[in-house]
């Protein structure tokens, strides 16, 4: 760092925005670690008093960064605070980029200013959602729309749109917009770029099938609309799905194939770098821009740059310029995990991945020192990018280097063969010469169809490895920071010391494996008690004090895909590696939707617990093939039977085979009553049952009061009635419905009777999961998305 001045005010500069957005305590560690390091290697008072004026200079830098973060904020809140849902709003725009997603085009809009009731006040981007395509970028447009803001995650784990758009600096959509006005010229250049992609796209789908043309455009061209789904979780799971995005990797490719062949060929420089950075900033646009192609294209402008003035090129000096840039443009990037792991894998390349190359040169560049030289580069970015994967996905592909080893050296023919064929099929698409046209283009994308048959193949071979994706959970702060205090800690020593060989070896490969070790050991756990907001349904997650995972139903009738985007991610997210029950009350769409979609995943469910009273139709069939395919065993049970799991109790309460004699095999009649108990805490989980059948279950069994109650079938009316809450009399009670439905729920007699026997009612619609924790003597309701209520407080 002592002949990196740039990258120390540029990490100044960075802990300031941290500071400033609000994230003192990663702040304050990270100064600490830096202030540590400083000290240490500037020992000597003689140095520091000559370094004065740049501490001058870094103090100036913090304070600049913090006080720009935090007017940004304040500038953001106060017009977010004069918008609220389906606002009528007129707002007007430069429209900057097009996108076509789920069968619409998404317009983004800069420089926006918004017209409502009580003025007119400036805003950041704006996204507009139309159902044409009928305006160029650079074109001013007025739009009357309303306003949608976009939704916060309702569970832990789950997908966060409006973090995702508010690091992008876009903090609301309009939709059932209407143009009023357009003026301003188009931007032929970069409209043409958007055409340019849309005819290559259509090159990709007449020559290559319909699987393979999805995942060569997310490649090449940023657009992932239409790949596919299976392709997309098999590279995810492979630990490889980085590819798929235009990377900094792609950008740098293509400058430094184009500059050395300019150079080749005679060319200054000066000219070869001009060209290259015109090509690849052209190339930016045509894909969407996006964060780290930003940063891709800036080092490289600065890599060649130092080659015209004759000056040498440092990798992390020229990183650190471009994260103040773009942090400066857009401060809110720390929440973007693009950012993060763009950033981060160059400084696995330029910190870890060079020092220990450093430390096995032997002075030849032989094949085997540059083999050597890519393993030590990979290691660096896993060392650097793993934490980061944990935090966003709560899994590690376990074989992602050993894939990645195979998978990068030929993502450079990928790129060049579908660029050329690409181009070559527009090209001769304009000079309508057919015959040579279809010859030329099949045999150019073959490497293309190879290459991916090739990267399918692999991933499809680790999948089957034992242990390919490690559920973690999300890692603690604290063992974070202690990873990479560590991490760097080591490459300090190495870089001041020499070791021998073999002791280096062995050193290096106890800490990789002591690192791996802290990352992925997983959350404490703890007893847990969890309801999800799956929307229109019902998804409860129980860890009993032994720490089993248990799950009551799983499914929903207002969210797409629930299992995959709100069960998983949840369950993932807490380290739950298995669950060892999956409790079914009966087989409606909105409890058993999710749950399909978990087996169907390959998720480890190890039983299956299904009522022996559950009707054998369509739904029950469903279950016990996906429970096959799965190899996850079906447990029946009778009323009476119960499932001792350490001091937990589940017993299987209702209904009773005489009872369901009579019940014509109704689903909703003929759910699976269970009655937990473990230590003072008791629940009740009655899945829709309905009055009727509360009535005989009141009268059969042996209720007592209950601490928890799950509202009997979404707090309908015609359930949950006051002879059951009677008998149960629950402290605390989740009503789990969505906000809008068309069934009344929850309504407003079973509140009444609820609150009647004091029971203390929360909503997943307004408060999104709920858990319920013990604090003291007192059970907790803790709404994920509102503060922390005790169970004896009111609604």
């Amino acid at each position: 760092m002592k002949r990196r001045p740039l990258l120390c005010m540029a990490s100044v500069y960075l802990l300031g925005n941290l500071w400033g957005m609000g994230k003192r305590m990663e702040a304050v560690v990270l100064m600490l670690a830096a202030c540590v390091y400083f000290i240490g290697t500037h020992t000597e008072w003689r140095r520091w008093k000559g370094r004065l004026f740049l501490i001058g200079i870094a103090v100036f830098l913090f304070l600049m960064a913090a006080e720009h973060a935090e007017n940004e904020i304040e500038y953001k809140d106060q017009y977010l605070s004069q918008m609220t849902e389906q606002m009528p709003v007129t707002v007007r725009g430069t429209l900057y980029k097009k996108e076509y997603k789920n069968k619409q085009y998404l317009y983004y809009l800069t420089d926006c200013y918004a017209v409502i009731s009580k003025g007119t006040i400036s805003t950041n981007d704006v996204i507009a959602y139309l159902q044409t395509d009928d305006y160029s970028i650079g074109q001013i447009l007025i739009i009357h729309a309303k306003v949608k803001m976009f939704d916060e995650a309702r569970n832990e784990g789950n997908f966060d749109p409006a973090s995702f758009y508010a690091s992008q600096k876009i903090d609301y959509a309009l939709k059932s917009c209407r143009i009023d006005q357009v003026y301003g010229k188009a931007d032929r250049y970069r409209e043409g770029l958007y055409q340019l992609q849309k005819r290559m796209e259509r090159i990709f789908k007449e020559y290559l099938s319909k699987r393979e043309a999805g995942t060569i455009s997310g490649m090449i061209l940023g657009d992932k609309s239409e790949m596919d789904q299976e392709v997309r979780q098999l590279y995810q799971n492979g630990g490889i799905s980085h590819i798929l995005a235009i990377s900094g990797l792609h950008v740098s490719m293509i400058g430094l194939t184009v500059y050395r062949f300019l150079r080749k060929r005679g060319r200054t420089y000066l000219t070869a770098g001009v060209i290259s950075v015109f090509l690849l900033w052209s190339y930016a646009q045509m894909t969407g821009n996006g964060i780290s192609v930003k940063r891709a294209v800036g080092m490289l402008a600065i890599c060649l740059f130092a080659a015209v003035v004759g000056r040498s090129y440092d990798l992390l000096t020229a990183m650190g310029i471009l994260a103040v840039i773009l942090v400066w443009e857009n401060p809110f990037l720390f929440e973007y995990s693009g950012f993060i792991f763009s950033f981060g894998a160059v400084m696995g390349i330029g910190i870890v991945g060079h020092s220990i190359a450093k430390a096995e040169e032997t002075g030849k560049r032989t094949w085997k020192q540059k083999l050597k030289e890519n393993l030590f580069t990979s290691l660096g970015i896993q060392l650097m990018t793993v934490p980061i994967v944990a935090c966003n996905y709560y899994e590690v592909p376990v074989y992602a280097m050993l894939l990645n080893f195979f998978v990068l050296p030929l993502l450079t023919y990928m790129i060049l063969f579908g660029i050329l064929g690409g181009t070559c099929g527009i090209l001769l698409e304009s000079l309508k010469i057919p015959v040579y046209r279809s010859l030329l283009v099949r045999v150019l994308f073959l490497p293309c169809s190879l290459i991916l048959k090739l990267y399918e193949g692999l991933c499809g071979l680790t999948a089957k490895l034992p242990n390919a994706q490690y559920i973690c959970g999300a890692p603690d702060k604290w063992k974070l920071f202690l990873y990479y205090a560590v991490l760097f800690g080591t490459i300090l020593l190495w870089n001041r010391r020499k070791r021998k060989r073999k002791n280096q070896i062995v050193f290096s490969g106890g800490l990789v494996v002591l690192l791996f070790v802290l990352i992925l050991s997983g959350p404490r756990k703890e007893w847990k008690l969890a309801v999800l907001d799956v929307g229109q349904g019902d998804a409860i997650f129980l860890r009993t004090g032994d720490e089993t995972g248990c799950f009551f139903d799983g499914g929903s009738t207002s969210v797409k895909e629930v299992g995959k985007y709100r069960i998983l991610p949840f369950l993932k997210y807490n380290g739950e590696k298995k669950i060892s029950y999956w409790f079914v009350s009966h087989g409606d769409e909105d409890h058993i939707s999710g749950l399909l979609e978990v087996l169907e995943s390959g998720y480890p469910v190890d039983y299956l617990v299904i009522s022996e009273e559950m009707p054998k139709d369509e739904a029950y069939d469903k279950l016990c093939i996906a429970a096959q395919n799965n190899r996850t065993e079906i447990l029946l049970l009778g009323a009476g039977d119960t499932i001792q799991i350490g001091n937990a109790c589940l017993q299987n309460i209702f209904p009773t085979k005489e009872y369901a004699k009579g019940c014509n095999n109704d689903r909703n009649i003929l759910s699976q009553v269970l009655y937990y108990e473990e230590g003072d805490f008791r629940a009740l989980f009655a899945g829709d049952l309905p009055a009727t059948g509360e009535k005989v279950l009141a009268e059969q069994a042996e209720l007592t009061h209950v601490q928890f109650l799950k509202a009997v079938h979404h707090g309908s009316k015609t359930s949950n009635s006051g002879l059951l809450l009677e008998q149960i009399r629950p402290e605390i009670t989740a009503v789990s419905c969505a906000r809008d439905n068309s069934y009344g729920h929850p309504a407003k007699e079973t509140i009444q009777r609820l609150k009647e026997v004091k029971s203390s009612v929360f909503y997943t619609m307004k408060s999104g999961q709920l858990t319920i924790r013990r604090e003291d003597k007192e059970f907790l309701c803790e709404g994920f998305v509102e503060e922390k209520m005790s169970a004896t407080s009111e609604w």
